[in-house]
């Protein structure tokens, strides 16, 4: 099977790709994706999900999965081209018969399914981006599942919410959480949500 990782990338690495490279192709495609940071077993591109280019890649690949990240929660700086990326991903799909799509989105203690994150910018981001996972589950025949996950960590990366703490605890010797006082997210190493991602993958719903 050949499977696409896309979305916003930075803060990922090999932990959360190496249990889909044993059996699967595996592509990284992004314009934030760093060099190297998957290792030998990813093919990676250097380009952004809504460049006109992008399509060049599912015509090199036959893609069944295309894997969708969002930024994360506590970036330094939000990332408002997300929804544009997200639409011509699925545009794509489309067109070029991908039927698997996953879109992950972060996750905080306590958020209900079905419920948005608190008013923000990214919270009116991320809901623009289920309805239109659900548009094209409906007028497009993709079957689309939606995962709410915590703050991924994982090795090697400083943009994470932990991997960003454990950088500035080494240079400064303290840390500085972004965020708002009394907010609660959960931590999860990106190597179980590689596994959780290949189940989903294999075992489709």
């Amino acid at each position: 099977m050949d499977i696409l990782l896309t979305g916003r990338l930075l803060s990922l690495s090999a932990g959360i790709s190496e249990p889909m490279t044993v059996h699967h192709k595996v592509v990284a495609a992004s314009d934030d994706l760093v060099s190297g940071r998957f290792g030998k077993t990813v093919v990676p591109f250097q380009i952004s999900p809504h460049d006109p280019e992008f399509e060049r890649i599912f015509h090199a690949y036959n893609f069944e999965t295309v894997i969708f990240f969002s930024q994360q929660l506590y970036a330094s700086e939000p990332y408002y081209e997300e929804y544009q990326d997200l639409e011509n991903c699925l545009r794509l799909c489309a067109k070029h018969d991908v039927r698997q799509f996953v879109y992950l989105q972060p996750g905080l203690l306590g958020q209900e399914s079905g419920e948005e994150l608190p008013d923000s910018d990214l919270g009116m981001l991320f809901s623009a981006g289920s309805q239109l996972c659900d548009y094209y589950r409906r007028r497009q025949d993709i079957a689309i599942v939606r995962l709410r996950v915590p703050c991924l960590y994982g090795r090697g990366e400083t943009a994470s919410v932990v991997g960003d703490a454990l950088h500035q605890a080494r240079s400064r010797a303290s840390i500085l959480f972004r965020g708002p006082e009394g907010q609660r997210c959960g931590f999860l190493s990106q190597e179980d949500m590689g596994e959780l991602l290949l189940r989903v993958v294999e075992g489709w719903p």
